[in-house]
């Protein structure tokens, strides 16, 4: 297949020589694609030529011949200004223009936004109470909608030059920031994906461990095991299944927790604003609202239109965002209740999900089922990732690859589930410090920048206003984050 941007050819394919430069401003796109010769699409201006690794040859009789009778290139031309190209399937009524929604996209992004990250906003939050911490959230959302576009923006300027339907981070970041920089973003991206699995494993083995009343270690290696067997041994379609049940459980059981716990919110716990509280709850506020891993997809999926990106972006941050404050508002509205006030005095109780399940019949085991499907979801999800960047980034054995790419990726979790049993909320803290803050808000800053300010200008499209000053605020923002957790665990760890 051949893509035009700005009337420049460049070939998607495997084996494709290295194609040119091309801007990106008002393209127009033609898609090449081969098909038998006399066959037609319909619904389409379609004009025949030769391919240009076929040229033309002349008969005797002065007639022009393609050297394959097979084969002829069918050209599709047409003007857009927003879409790079356009996604063609084959049928039996010819080529199908067959585009991704935006419903899709955004449901996509909403999906992914909403994880088990979600079990420890109460804990973060309750400090800074309601009404700063809905502030706050507020903000990090617009926060992450702006280095998403980032990366849509790098994303879509990849694909063009580089003449491909797809990309990954890695490839952005190695194409605007170099070898260097794209190590450091496989390096974030497996130092995320760790974090964020050992968090899980943690949590899962706690919550399967109050219900059996074995041990949470013991707990925490029979749950990963279990999934990480389920997730290598099962057709795609049946893990398909089950996470998508999964996913309408949580919809169902989320509902059924702001109904049952809503009843008892007490309206003066919501009023509460510690704003000088809020900066501990930056780690856990990114971390909620991630989505950018799935960006190079829908940009992929939406045929590089900006404008329909921009929309499923925003409103798929939009949904988890009312589930996040509805969802902060009722378990700290819970808090005013005077007898759980009293077992958080006498008991130290830090955790207000703990601290429900444990205390309000009906409510408990909502939250417990709640939590575990949430979790069972983020660690499929994350572990189907990291199992396929291992396995393309390690020189595996071929016969084993894929064995040993789960190896790589369950086995170090599951290490940390036994020696950290309790460290949740410590590891989430280490992931969206370390892990979101460096690789989805310091590297689309910085990629964003080598495109526009570098060098050699890659693009002159661009997805996010404010020129230069919102692109040192939004990696500013994260760099400063990021310097100052590390300072402080480089003092607490001096001793004293």
């Amino acid at each position: 297949m051949h893509l035009f941007c700005s009337g420049k050819p460049v070939l998607i394919g495997s084996g494709s020589p290295k194609p040119r430069q091309a801007a990106l401003d008002r393209p127009e796109i033609r898609l090449r694609l081969n098909i038998r010769k006399g066959r037609t699409p319909g619904g389409h201006r379609v004009k025949a030529t030769t391919s240009e690794s076929e040229p033309e040859t002349q008969t005797q009789s002065g007639s022009s011949q393609v050297p394959s009778a097979t084969s002829l290139t069918t050209e599709i031309s047409y003007s857009q200004e927003d879409k790079l190209f356009s996604t063609i399937d084959a049928s039996a009524a010819g080529l199908i223009h067959k585009p991704g929604t935006v419903f899709a996209s955004a449901t996509l992004v909403a999906g992914t936004t909403v994880g088990a990250g979600i079990l420890a906003l109460p804990y973060s939050t309750q400090d800074a109470g309601f009404t700063a911490s809905a502030a706050a959230l507020t903000f990090a959302a617009f926060y992450n909608i702006i280095t998403g576009l980032l990366i849509a923006e790098v994303s879509v300027n990849t694909m063009c030059q580089l003449g491909r339907g797809s990309t990954s981070i890695k490839t952005m970041a190695e194409r605007t920031l170099g070898k260097a920089g794209a190590k450091i973003t496989s390096a974030s991206y497996i130092f995320l994906h760790y974090a964020m699995l050992s968090a899980y494993v943690t949590r899962s083995g706690e919550i399967i461990g109050d219900w059996t009343h074995l041990s949470h270690p013991v707990m925490s290696i029979a749950f990963v095991g279990g999934l990480g067997a389920l997730c290598f041994k099962a057709p795609s379609k049946l893990l398909d299944d089950f996470n998508s049940t999964l996913v309408i459980a949580i919809l169902v059981t989320f509902g059924g927790l702001l109904v049952a716990a809503g009843g008892n919110i007490e309206p003066s716990a919501l009023g509460k604003a510690d704003w000088s509280a809020l900066p501990e709850t930056v780690p856990t506020l990114s971390l909620v609202c991630v989505y950018q891993n799935v960006v190079p997809v829908i940009a992929s999926s939406l045929e590089g239109d900006i404008k329909k990106v921009r929309i499923a972006v925003c409103a798929g941050i939009a949904v988890p965002l009312v589930m996040f404050i509805a969802w902060d508002a009722t378990i700290l509205g819970n808090l005013g209740n005077p007898h759980l006030q009293e077992v958080m005095r006498t008991t130290g109780a830090k955790d207000p999900l703990d601290l429900l399940s444990k205390n309000d019949p009906v409510v408990g085991p909502l939250i417990q089922f709640f939590s575990l499907a949430a979790l069972t979801t983020s660690l499929i999800g994350f572990t189907l990732g990291l199992v396929d960047f291992v396995g393309d980034s390690l020189p595996l054995p071929p016969k084993h690859s894929r064995l040993l790419s789960y190896l790589a990726a369950l086995l170090p979790p599951a290490f940390f589930g036994v020696a950290f049993p309790d460290a949740f909320f410590s590891a989430l803290d280490v992931a969206g410090t370390y892990g979101v803050l460096l690789l989805f808000g310091v590297i689309p800053a910085a990629m964003a920048w080598r495109e526009r300010y570098g060098e050699t200008t890659l693009s002159r499209m661009q997805v996010v206003g404010g020129g230069a000053p919102v692109l040192l605020g939004i990696g500013g923002f994260a760099a400063v984050v990021i310097t100052k957790e590390l300072s402080q665990t480089l003092i607490n760890a001096l001793p004293h």
